[in-house]
C-alpha cells in the first residue's frame, strides 16, 4: 500500500495485489474473496476499482473468482463439505456465463428485453 490513490482510496500496487491474490487462492481453505479482503485490510469494492484501473489485475481477479467458485462447487459435493445452497446462491456472481444464462432465462420467461424493469432490478440484485 502507500499514499492515497484516486477518490481517497489507499493506493494499492496492482502487481503486488495480483500476486497476493494468486497466493491466496492457492491455499486449499480459501473459498471466498471476503477473507482475502480481510487479510489485506481493504473493502471488496477496492478489488473492483483496481480491476477497472488495471487489466492484468482484472484478469487475475476473474481467475480467482472462478477458482474459488470451483472449489466451493467441489466442497458442496462432498459429504462433509459446504451447504450446496451457498453455491447455488453465489455461483452466478462468479460465473459470467451462468449469470447471462440466468438473465436470459428470466427474460424469455417474461417475454422481456434487457430494458425490462424486472431484468434491470434482477441484474442489480445479482451484482450487489
Amino acid at each position: 500500500m502507500g499514499g492515497k490513490g484516486s477518490g481517497g482510496y489507499p493506493k494499492i500496487d496492482p502487481q503486488k495485489e495480483a500476486e497476493a491474490l494468486m497466493a491466496f487462492i492457492e491455499k486449499e481453505d480459501s473459498i471466498n474473496l471476503k477473507d482475502f479482503c480481510f487479510e489485506q485490510k481493504h473493502l471488496p469494492a477496492e478489488l473492483s476499482r483496481l480491476a477497472k484501473e488495471d487489466s492484468n489485475f482484472a484478469q487475475v481477479l476473474q481467475l480467482a473468482k472462478l477458482k474459488l467458485a470451483s472449489r466451493r462447487e467441489k466442497l458442496a459435493g462432498k459429504k462433509d463439505g459446504i451447504d450446496a445452497s451457498i453455491v447455488r446462491m453465489t455461483h452466478p456472481l462468479h460465473d459470467p456465463e451462468l449469470r447471462e444464462w440466468i438473465l436470459e432465462k428470466k427474460r424469455t420467461e417474461r417475454g422481456g428485453t434487457r430494458d425490462d424493469p424486472y431484468v434491470i432490478k434482477l441484474i442489480k440484485h445479482v451484482i450487489d
